[in-house]
């Protein structure tokens, strides 16, 4: 998979109708049919996401950013895209707790792992983190991170699910305003 999820309008059957109102009229339904559609689908992912990984809501919100058509005039220039970001997760963003033993983090759901000569720390600068030594005693430290949001949707499942949420919602959404749309 790409870094993102586009929708996008065939518009192949539609010569019939170019320049008239109906086509005004379904190209303005279609606008806000597919706004609500890819919010849906964002809404899905968020869900689908934070099913199988303990991601905090605001790091699966900062990683999907929605791109909506800006400036279309037609049909076909109607595309909705969803970007993933590629960022790795620090690792102290997931339930965790310093034991004797190391650290103990839970990334996926129900599963937490012991990481064994880990330890929580709070740099200078206040930044707060999990870290692991570089080879021997009192030498460099490394910061500890995990998977990354879009490598949930490489998951079995995941994307049917996000693209049934979406198609429901935009036919759902179409068929309520176009009457709407058309009557104006």
């Amino acid at each position: 998979m790409a870094n993102g999820i586009t929708l996008k309008w065939d518009d192949s059957r539609l010569g019939a109708l170019q320049g008239t109102s109906a086509e005004r009229a379904m190209f303005r339904a279609l606008r806000k049919a597919g706004s609500g559609a890819i919010k849906a689908a964002k809404a899905e992912s968020n869900r689908q996401i934070r099913a199988n990984k303990k991601f905090k809501v605001s790091r699966v919100n900062k990683a999907l950013s929605l791109q909506a058509p800006r400036g279309a005039t037609s049909i076909e220039q109607l595309a909705w895209v969803m970007r993933v970001k590629v960022l790795p997760v620090p690792l102290v963003e997931f339930p965790n707790r310093q034991g004797r033993k190391g650290v103990t983090a839970t990334v996926n759901a129900g599963k937490p792992v012991l990481l064994k000569s880990a330890f929580r720390a709070t740099m200078r600068s206040g930044h707060v983190g999990i870290f692991r030594r570089l080879g021997k005693a009192r030498l460099g430290i490394k910061e500890l991170y995990s998977t990354r949001v879009r490598d949930v949707f490489d998951d079995a499942g995941m994307l049917p699910a996000v693209w049934e949420r979406a198609q429901t919602v935009f036919a759902r959404d179409y068929a309520r305003l176009l009457p709407l749309e058309l009557a104006k």
